[in-house]
């Protein structure tokens, strides 16, 4: 009897951090605007498509955020991006500089350059 409690047990708590991440599969078009902020020095993207998705995704008003995981290569200003991404958990989450307002961040699953 122990041993089916202490399973049950086991298994409601791995299937209690399964992390969603529903953002993945959808792809979004993003502009590069900086390649590093001056708070968090992270590339800064803007997304240019899939608005109100976005902020439903985000529970933000706003399409400007840090790309955390952006691949140096395409941290280019200017590059139209194809990304798809998660928000950001929580050790991904840096100590940035105090001076200024810091932009939200998103996390970058895959990256490419659009066509």
């Amino acid at each position: 009897m122990k041993i089916r409690i202490i399973f049950l047990l086991v298994f409601l708590m791995l299937s209690a951090c399964e992390k969603e991440e529903p953002f993945i599969g959808s792809e979004f078009r993003v502009v590069v605007e900086s390649t590093s902020d001056l708070i968090c020095y992270l590339p800064v993207i803007r997304f240019l498509d899939k608005e109100a998705q976005v902020k439903d995704q985000t529970d933000l008003e706003t399409l400007t955020y840090n790309a955390i995981r952006l691949d140096k290569v395409l941290n280019v200003v200017g590059n139209i991006l194809i990304i798809e991404f998660t928000q950001v958990a929580d050790e991904e989450l840096l100590v940035c500089n105090t001076s200024g307002i810091p932009i939200p961040g998103v996390s970058i699953v895959k990256a490419r350059l659009a066509d």
